[in-house]
């Protein structure tokens, strides 16, 4: 059991390192590696109103620097990676999911990519350790953006491919450009069956150049249905359904265990929509999340305010929309993830340009300080309207990637930023592009803790999911190195490298 802001068990611990001193950092040659113990100080912030409760190893949050770092991970080797998803398995180990380009080292030697980019998955022991590393490709590129994992343990990954992909007995092949697939695996990583959302040049006719067909979010339900979202340019068949798109639309479909489509829908307009993110609540209703422009409809058209706005809609598990809320400004909006609390409240996290306006009967308008500012919105579950919003930012860029809710109700929201992001509890400034993680207390976006991780060329934090304990794990990509308490991980070209990090409550 993790104790609070951590405070590890002995047995727990592993090796200990005093706050102040650096582990060393692991040059692109080693092996996999991991480390536990106490973090040494990096730039944070925690909110004063719950100072007094915690202390965090040898610190105490009193000092304004709440460390909780358990362990960190990268994958080694001369490649050039791409983080997909993030997530727990029932018994509480990590697996990660991805793109490559190059040879990552893996748990039983060099793992190379066939192709352009390569779709790897990894587990990880709660330790940091490496298990196991799967690679799945072929002829052209393959990208994996999504990751989720059932109560069973499978493991559904999402993302787009173009050509063909083997993975074991499982062979996918696009039909014409890019598709969108889903490819599932038992809880060992070996393959069980794979589709891929796209349309032949016969079916279509004369197909555009841009035809593109992407999976953008997996999400596996506790009755094994799978959840699948994502965007489509041209024509697209997803079991006995057929869409065609002239411009950008989003689809949202639900699946069976055994890869049957039981509904899917498009969320189609005059102009632009994709559909980024996917939750769900305790009913198993779908919960989507996305942006658009012109106009979108669902069920109901919806006019934009700007010239792109977020979006939420929910489906019940007939593919009924239950509600849609649109939210934005006049410049461009985005929806780019999305949870659910235990009360059937929603989480969305996003960017937004100039301000961001809430319809209905709160009139709520939240400013922006320009560039491209993160926002954090909470909605009612039954019906999608307002409850509170918190924006960050200042006149650069600020890049929310990912939101994950804990058992106990804390919201973690993770991603990058340059110039200085401040979410209540203090200013942090970035060197260039700096990663960033801020977990707020349950009900509101007003008290918790906040880290920035750099140093120098960048760090993106694209995903995060919660232990049951409470931890978050945090996982993306770096260029360079990356200080996320003990010293630097490091690499000695400028691609990016994969990190994973595990952060107690």
């Amino acid at each position: 059991m993790i104790a609070a802001c951590g405070t590890l068990p002995a047995d727990e611990i592993g090796d200990s390192y005093p706050a102040g001193d650096a582990v060393d950092a692991p040059s692109d040659d080693a092996s996999p590696t991991f480390e536990t113990g106490w973090p040494s100080e990096a730039q944070g912030r925690v909110a004063p109103e719950i100072c007094e409760q915690l202390a965090c190893g040898s610190q105490s949050c009193t000092d304004g620097i709440c460390n909780a770092l358990a362990w960190r991970t990268q994958l080694s080797g001369a490649y050039e990676g791409e983080l997909g998803g993030v997530a727990m398995t029932p018994e509480g180990d990590v697996v990660i999911a991805g793109s490559f380009a190059g040879v990552i080292k893996g748990h039983q030697g060099p793992v190379e990519s066939a192709g352009a980019w390569d779709v790897f998955v990894a587990k990880l022991a709660w330790t940091g350790e490496l298990m196991w590393l799967e690679r799945f490709g072929g002829e052209g590129s393959q990208r994996a953006s999504s990751l989720s994992i059932g109560d069973d343990g499978q493991i559904v990954i999402g993302g787009e491919l173009e050509g063909s992909m083997t993975a074991g007995d499982v062979a996918l092949k696009s039909a014409a450009h890019e598709d969108g697939f889903v490819l599932v695996l038992d809880e060992a990583g070996l393959p069980r069956w794979g589709q891929t959302f796209g349309d032949t040049v016969a079916e279509s006719g004369d197909l555009a150049s841009g035809e593109h067909q992407t999976v953008s979010d997996v999400l596996v339900l506790p009755n094994g249905y799978i959840g699948v979202a994502g965007t489509f340019y041209g024509s697209m068949r997803m079991g006995e359904d057929s869409y065609v798109a002239e411009d950008r639309d989003g689809f949202v479909a639900f699946m069976k265990p055994d890869g049957t489509f039981r509904w899917s829908r498009a969320l189609t307009g005059p102009g632009d929509a994709r559909v980024t993110a996917l939750a769900a609540d305790a009913d198993s209703r779908l919960i989507a999340a996305g942006a658009y422009t012109g106009e979108l409809t669902v069920e109901e058209t919806h006019a934009a305010d700007g010239g792109e706005d977020a979006f939420v809609v929910a489906y019940d598990t007939s593919g009924t929309e239950a509600w849609l809320e649109s939210f934005g400004g006049p410049g461009h909006d985005r929806a780019a993830s999305v949870a659910v609390e235990s009360d059937g409240s929603i989480v969305v996290a996003g960017t937004f340009a100039d301000s961001l306006s809430f319809g209905g009967a709160s009139g709520a308008v939240v400013p922006g300080e320009g560039g491209g500012d993160g926002f954090l919105a909470r909605l009612r579950g039954d019906d999608g309207s307002y409850v509170s919003a918190r924006a960050f930012g200042d006149g650069m860029h600020q890049s929310p990637a990912a939101v994950s809710v804990s058992l106990e109700g804390r919201v973690a929201v993770v991603g990058w930023f340059s110039g200085t992001i401040d979410f209540g509890m203090g200013a942090m400034t970035a060197d260039e592009d700096d990663a960033f993680v801020a977990v707020f207390g349950e009900g509101g976006f007003d008290t918790g803790w906040s880290h920035r991780y750099g140093p120098g060329a960048d760090q993106h934090a694209r995903a995060a999911t919660h232990r049951s304990d409470g931890a978050l794990v945090v996982a993306g990509e770096y260029v360079r190195a990356i200080d996320l308490g003990w010293g630097p991980l490091g690499s000695d070209d400028l691609k990016r490298k994969i990190f994973v990090a595990a952060l107690t409550p």
